[in-house]
């Protein structure tokens, strides 16, 4: 049976390489599959300005140093994703910076972000092909259902009921551009901030709106960080670590709302892509990689390697982690979970269990016990949103 699913497993892979589109709209990933969007998606243009000489050198110091103490990814897809990016890593430590300065200025076409942002790099496809035109509309239609259910989630909206409501509200409301402006103006008001979608970084594509391009992963990031803040008003706290952070879009919300002492743990290469998106979007000031001034911390959003803690007994009020550890290799997330579990007494995971390992699975092989509160992830089909009290 392990024979047969490696090779599934194998044939699934080669599709999605060979034919992105046909890969993404053969799944059913959608809530309202009926719901009409006349908005066509676009692509952020040009940076209108690119990444100082100075960041770069930061990201190079904390690349380097990074690299000195990682022990690797193990049996993980990262450890694929590492192989695939050894042109990145050969650019970092070169001494002069140019040819990582313009890949950080166009990072989307490069491998950076493979593993955490691969839909973009499947919609460059030949722009006038049928496949391409399909795919971006699908993915429209994916944003905003996205922003519905985070509307729905945060409560700036009522859930719709398919027993009680008539045929045009049970997922088939039209939005045009007015309509998804007045969804963003209610989100506002429910949270206390005016939402908006920085675009430092060229090629991304997502829903146009008057705060900028949102892309796929931009609702998510809200909710998140809103979840997270609802959760620190129970716990009195203020202190948040984040395991895994893709680009680094849940510090960006976290900020915007209020939160200042945030701090994320990531694979080397990860980090590069979370201080290049962090520091255009917020300004290089608004974070602090290894090798920055250790007096340079507070206030800031740290950007971290797994070796930085490995090395410090810091303790924090809320950990995040969001579809990452069961991707992990099961010791490394294991080892990651223990040390959680020492270090918090509230653990936000958000992940789904397709893997061999979940979380919940890791977690009963802790020492620690924990009482869980599980339910379905309001804005991603198959995801389990579960928060941990140690």
């Amino acid at each position: 049976m392990r024979i047969v699913s490696r090779l599934l497993k194998r044939a699934r892979g080669r599709l999605r390489e060979s034919n992105p589109a046909a890969w993404w709209l053969g799944k059913s990933l959608l809530y309202y599959p009926r719901l009409r969007c006349d908005i066509e998606g676009r692509f952020v243009p040009q940076a209108p300005q690119g990444i100082s000489r100075s960041l770069v050198a930061r990201i190079q110091t904390a690349y380097r140093l990074a690299i000195e103490r990682f022990k690797g990814s193990g049996d993980s897809v990262w450890s694929a994703f590492s192989e695939r990016s050894r042109d990145i890593h050969d650019s970092l430590l070169e001494p002069s910076g140019e040819r990582i300065t313009r890949l950080l200025e166009d990072p989307i076409p490069t491998s950076l972000f493979n593993g955490y942002y691969s839909v973009t790099r499947d919609l460059d496809l030949a722009e006038d092909s049928d496949e391409a035109r399909e795919l971006r509309k699908w993915s429209v239609h994916q944003i905003l259902e996205c922003f519905l259910r985070l509307a729905q989630g945060t409560g700036a909206d009522r859930l719709w009921n398919p027993e009680r409501e008539q045929p045009e509200r049970d997922g088939e409301t039209n939005f045009d551009r007015a309509r998804v402006e007045a969804l963003l103006d209610a989100l506002d008001e429910e949270i206390s901030i005016r939402i908006d979608f920085p675009n430092p970084l060229p090629r991304e594509f997502g829903l146009p709106t008057s705060r900028g391009i949102a892309s796929y992963r931009a609702p998510h990031a809200v909710y998140q960080a809103w979840r997270v803040r609802e959760l620190l008003k129970e716990t009195k706290g203020r202190k948040v670590l984040e395991i895994g952070a893709g680009m680094g879009r849940n510090a960006y919300y976290a900020r915007r709302l209020g939160i200042t002492d945030f701090t994320i743990v990531d694979l080397p290469l990860a980090n590069v892509a979370q201080a290049n998106f962090l520091g255009r979007a917020l300004g290089a000031e608004a974070i602090w990689l290894p090798g920055d001034p250790a007096a340079e911390q507070a206030g800031r959003i740290r950007i971290c390697g797994p070796d930085w803690l490995a090395g410090t007994d810091e303790k924090f009020d809320i950990v995040l982690n969001v579809d990452s550890i069961t991707e992990m290799d099961a010791g490394h997330a294991l080892d990651y979970l223990r040390d959680i579990s020492r270090r918090t007494a509230l653990f936000l995971s958000i992940n789904h269990e397709g893997n061999a390992i979940s979380t919940r699975e890791l977690l009963s092989q802790c020492a620690s016990e924990a009482r869980v509160l599980r339910y379905p992830y309001w804005l991603r089909r198959g995801y389990a949103e579960e928060i941990f009290f140690f």
